[in-house]
């Protein structure tokens, strides 16, 4: 599958999560995504460099999702979400793993969100008291939070070998191969010969 097709099967297949993908079409679909992303944050950056020089620009200029720069990485985000996660999806399926995974991972990457945020308010409410000492500081949420954190890494290292992993050759339980047509089979060019 070529660049132009992968791009064009995940955009028409924008929310389907049933059936496979081949490698090259979630590899090209993932450099794409890059590309756009890469693209937008130069033209973004484009225009922050004279609200630089004119003191406008600040912090909440990016990660005010009101501003202009917010509203264009939503927008970006949002209409790249399910096609995204459509091919996570029917590329585990081409492996003949489940495609619950992806949502297994996105969940792990939520919770450790959750406690970093616990976390930072609780060293937030921590330092306005100037009565705790450094033993009532609740190291246990930065246990939590480490042991959180190498376990989405090793989940992730996992996930990239499964997408980088050959497809099943032939019928799955999720479907037909999405490269039956490339296979040639030895055995029908000997009976023709």
């Amino acid at each position: 599958m070529t660049f132009g097709e992968s791009v064009k099967t995940c955009f028409r297949k924008y929310a389907v999560f049933k059936g496979r993908a081949c490698r090259s079409e979630f590899w090209w679909f993932v450099l794409f995504t890059l590309i756009v992303d890469v693209a937008l944050d130069f033209v973004m950056g484009l225009f922050m460099i004279p609200l630089l020089f004119k003191g406008e620009f600040n912090a909440e200029s990016i990660t005010n999702v009101s501003s202009p720069f917010g509203i264009v990485s939503l927008v970006f985000a949002l209409a790249f979400l399910l096609p995204s996660l459509g091919v996570m999806v029917r590329r585990l399926h081409d492996t003949n793993k489940s495609g619950w995974w992806v949502f297994l991972f996105y969940m792990l990457s939520l919770i450790v969100v959750a406690v970093t945020v616990v976390l930072g308010l609780t060293s937030f409410a921590f330092g306005e008291n100037p009565a705790n000492t450094a033993e009532d500081f609740p190291f246990v949420f930065l246990l939590v939070l480490v042991i959180l954190c190498l376990l989405l890494f090793a989940f992730g290292i996992v996930l990239l070998v499964w997408f980088c992993t050959r497809g099943t050759i032939g019928y799955n339980k999720y479907g037909p191969d999405p490269l039956a047509d490339t296979y040639v089979d030895v055995d029908l060019t000997r009976e023709q010969s």
